[in-house]
């Protein structure tokens, strides 16, 4: 008979596994993206204008937005390491739930982590268009606004684009991601308040019931032991959110 120790360990690689295909997926987008960046420069060339260059910063930023949502949904709901999390290395699982201590981030702080994402990485976006022109940028200030199916970034920023002459653009259009992330957050909230009534158990079919409602999947792994993997889909995307309870 397989011991416990050896069923756990399997589950803990096939959870690492799950994260590995996203994480993959996600970097080969990016890579296609400074491609296709790298294409539109080409054509544009040395006489490329303020407005050619807002365009491929807006461009870019869409890109960034997407892959804020991602990472948010890798690192449930965040982009930075919370009090408690299962550290992977390469990236880290947050507990929602442990041992009747609630952890789920609020729709604000989800928001708050998805700026910090844009702000850290808008840099990446200057430096990519760089060609024979400088690029220099302030201090940006995103603001993140989830909302029922979309998510929109408001990036604020002020670039100064400098050839011959210097010029001045300044990054402040709303851009709109769709996502359903708003439905994922309400779900897992769902989840990890189910334990207020029964610490240790759930109602499967209630959850299927209000997952099936939002056109979402809901899986429920056991990751070793103590805890298990939660893992939310979007039933109409790729999309997966993913957190831990630990009873």
């Amino acid at each position: 008979m397989e011991s416990k120790y050896s069923q756990t360990s399997i589950f803990i690689i096939l959870a690492v596994v799950i994260i590995a295909v996203i994480i993959t997926a996600f970097i080969s987008n990016q890579s296609k993206t400074e491609s296709e960046i790298q294409k539109a420069l080409s054509q544009i060339g040395s006489k490329a204008s303020a407005n050619s260059i807002q365009s491929n910063l807006y461009d870019c930023l869409e890109t960034t937005s997407k892959d804020s949502l991602t990472i948010i949904g890798i690192q449930g709901g965040y982009y930075e390491p919370p009090e408690k999390y299962f550290d992977l290395g390469w990236t880290f699982i947050p507990y929602f739930y442990d041992k009747n201590t609630y952890l789920n981030p609020s729709t604000e702080k989800v928001e708050e982590e998805l700026a910090k994402y844009i702000d850290d990485n808008l840099e990446l976006c200057v430096n990519q268009i760089q060609d024979e022109i400088t690029l220099t940028h302030d201090k940006s200030k995103t603001t993140a606004i989830i909302e029922e199916r979309k998510v929109n970034f408001i990036v604020d920023s002020q670039i100064s684009l400098k050839k011959e002459l210097t010029t001045t653009i300044q990054l402040n259009r709303p851009i709109e991601i769709d996502s359903k992330l708003s439905e994922i957050i309400e779900l897992a909230d769902y989840i990890t308040n189910e334990h207020r009534e029964n610490p240790d158990t759930i109602c499967i079919s209630c959850l299927a019931e209000k997952a099936k409602e939002k056109n979402l999947q809901v899986e429920i792994l056991e990751f070793d032991e103590q805890s298990s993997l939660v893992l939310i889909r979007d039933t109409n995307s790729d999309y997966v959110f993913e957190f831990l309870n630990r009873y």
